[in-house]
């Protein structure tokens, strides 16, 4: 906790088998590529730099990682500067109890994916910057975006094949995110598939949010999250965020219509942080609460204790 020093505390280090990972790197024509540098990493946040291992291909293409342990594992190969390659690939790849055998990456030329933004209601469109990003699948690295102003067709430029979320952002405007289509098939809060000629993606933003107000008992310059009850949308871009003013009142406008659940804090959320909801001993705390488009809805809360 902040200000405290933690004194005899162990940390014990866990012995985890080793495990192989072997496969083939081959360019976008399939002729194998030698002395390219394959790079490895678990795919988690909690893990950074230094754990990145690195293998570069032989003669035929082929590599090794020797000394892997169980887990989602991001392997990438990305061009270096001066570098004569023009393509990049990145896989996710299981270890789960033996070794694996016969990965191939396969290189793909960069391409660009078609994004087109719909405002319905919340003022003048022309004046909205927005947001695209596409954040894959086997983390945070390859994530590729688009800052767009005064827009309302652009493109993601250098994307290359793999599965993403599409997480539009319309930056302090008085709207909230009603749909992302991948074609005529809605992917909000998906993982989905985009390559080479994809279809066009369709944000769609709208004006008639709902507002949530109420009061927190004993929370003054705390915080209250809501969390989306869809388990899809159960991530960072969909949580909704106020601070507790005077007397514990909170106030959120401009949500995104539909169910939630509603916690208080004492802390304020950037040190709440906004992994909690994946806590399933932490939901039977929460206060359902349904926001209606145009419409206010008020609750009241207690402080959610996190221990």
């Amino acid at each position: 906790a902040p200000g405290v020093e933690p004194f005899s505390r162990d940390i014990r280090l866990q012995s985890l088998p080793a495990r192989a990972l072997r496969g083939r790197l081959l360019a976008v024509n399939g002729e194998p590529l030698p002395g390219v540098e394959v790079k490895a990493r678990p795919a988690s946040n909690t893990y950074q730099d230094d754990v990145d291992r690195t293998s570069r291909t032989a003669a035929d293409g082929s590599f090794e990682f020797a000394r892997l342990f169980d887990g989602f594992w991001r392997l990438t190969v990305a061009p270096s500067p001066g570098s004569d390659l023009l393509a990049a690939v990145s896989l996710g790849q299981t270890i789960a109890g033996s070794d694996v055998e016969r990965v191939e990456l396969r290189m793909s030329d960069p391409f660009a994916v078609p994004v087109k933004v719909v405002y319905l209601g919340g003022g003048d469109s022309r004046q909205r910057p927005v947001v695209v990003s596409l954040a894959p699948l086997e983390g945070a690295t390859r994530l590729r975006g688009v800052t767009a102003m005064n827009a309302a067709d652009f493109e993601v430029q250098k994307v290359i094949e793999g599965r993403y979320k599409i997480m539009p952002v319309a930056l302090g405007l008085g709207v909230y995110l009603a749909s992302v289509r991948l074609g005529d098939r809605e992917v909000m809060g998906e993982y989905v598939d985009i390559r080479s000629g994809a279809l066009p993606i369709t944000v769609v933003f709208r004006g008639d949010g709902g507002i949530v107000r109420g009061t927190v008992e004993n929370c003054d310059g705390g915080s209250v999250i809501l969390v989306p009850r869809d388990s899809r949308l159960q991530s960072s871009e969909f949580l909704a965020s106020g601070s507790c003013q005077a007397g514990g009142r909170f106030e959120m406008e401009n949500l995104r219509p539909g169910e939630y659940y509603a916690f208080a804090f004492d802390q304020t959320q950037d040190k709440v942080g906004s992994d909690f909801f994946s806590d399933p001993a932490l939901i039977s705390h929460g206060v359902a609460v349904s926001v209606r488009p145009a419409a206010a809805t008020s609750i009241e809360l207690k402080v959610t204790r996190r221990d």
